[in-house]
């Protein structure tokens, strides 16, 4: 808190009048209050808009406030419950949360890869772990005719098959996309080869894909159009609040799918941005017009001759996608996977929707 904002009437006003600008926001995506009566915050590194501000019902609501004076850092104490409040008014009543879950579906991802591939090219992402070609018996053959003598000495024929083998085609390249969290299949994914000629393929069910042919020098880049699954929630802007205070730690993966404003760094903006987002006040993130994808792919594949894995990077107006490049591809290979980023969940709940925090009055 800052002690020197303490009185400040022209400050807190101004502080209260930016949280209206979020306040559908905040009614439509943010959690519940805390159970302490209020919550001091002040903004940070703003340059003299400082202030303080009490009766706020948490985090996000400080967040809001500072983003809306320009900015975008904020410093908040969870245990403290402002009493006698910031500025010496009252303390402010606020309503116990009780959490109701909603729809909770499991999923029980089936990781049996399909070994049985098709003789002819197709889009379906069937993937064979093996190099070696599968013979298959047939009996198309013409019989051959053994002529046999019966009892009475007269000549008499038995057709005896002779079975011939005919080799099925194998994909020459094919990986499996997983979900960055729990390593669950992500279907529904277009694996683009980029090469001379091009290609493209789509995760199957058990997030497999496969190429049965491929050139000599070529890319593959994943791109995937929106299914969030109701994962993109408040849970993961306060989760984004915390990391940005300090509190809790980011993965490398998690940081890629907080930076929704794509601009290399996650802030209290980001945070706002995904309440909107969740709100239906924002149709798109920024980063996911900027990759023209609302996912991001991070490649994580066995290793082979002449290949270059090429990591997801996001700055300001700037996106490389995860891709692996090949040259002089000596196939067949096999587990050129990637790993699945859905921006805005920094939770990694995808795909299962998170309990919603339904507020009951208090005693």
């Amino acid at each position: 808190m800052l002690d020197a904002s303490r009185g400040t009437g022209k400050r807190r006003k101004a502080a209260v009048r930016a949280g209206l600008i979020f306040s559908v926001i905040l009614a439509a995506g943010t959690t519940a209050p805390r159970a302490a009566n209020a919550l001091c915050c002040s903004c940070s590194s703003c340059g003299g808009a400082a202030f303080c501000v009490d009766a706020v019902p948490n985090s996000l609501d400080c967040a809001n406030l500072c983003v809306a004076a320009g900015c975008n850092g904020t410093v908040f104490n969870t245990g403290d419950v402002c009493e006698h409040g910031c500025d010496g008014a009252p303390e402010v009543a606020t309503a116990t949360p009780s959490i109701t879950p909603t729809s909770t579906p499991s999923r029980t991802p089936s990781r049996t890869p399909t070994t049985t591939p098709s003789s002819t090219p197709s889009h379906t992402g069937t993937v064979t772990h093996t190099a070696t070609a599968s013979l298959t018996a047939t009996n198309s053959s013409t019989p051959t005719i053994t002529p046999t003598l019966g009892p009475t000495g007269t000549a008499t024929t038995s057709p005896t098959i002779t079975p011939t083998a005919t080799i099925t085609p194998i994909s020459q390249l094919g990986g499996k996309v997983r979900y960055y969290s729990d390593n669950g299949p992500v279907p529904g994914v277009d694996v683009a080869l980029i090469g001379v000629p091009p290609g493209m393929e789509t995760t199957d069910a058990n997030g497999n894909y496969g190429f049965p042919s491929v050139p000599s020098n070529f890319t593959i880049q994943p791109t995937k159009q929106d299914d969030f699954e109701n994962a993109v929630s408040a849970l993961d802007a306060t989760l984004v609040l915390q990391f940005q205070a300090g509190l809790i730690s980011f993965s490398s993966d998690q940081k890629l799918a907080g930076d929704v404003t794509g601009n290399g760094t996650v802030t209290a903006l980001d945070a706002t941005r995904i309440l909107q987002f969740q709100a239906g006040l924002l149709p798109r993130f920024a980063v996911a017009e900027t990759c023209q994808s609302d996912w991001l792919f991070r490649p994580e594949a066995a290793a082979v001759p002449n290949q270059t894995p090429v990591q997801p990077q996001i700055s300001t107006g700037n996106c490389v996608k995860g891709a692996i490049m090949y040259s002089n591809f000596n196939p067949p290979a096999t587990q050129q996977d990637f790993v699945a980023i859905l921006f805005g969940d920094t939770s990694g709940n995808w795909p299962n929707p998170v309990p919603t925090l339904t507020p009951t009055p208090g005693p």
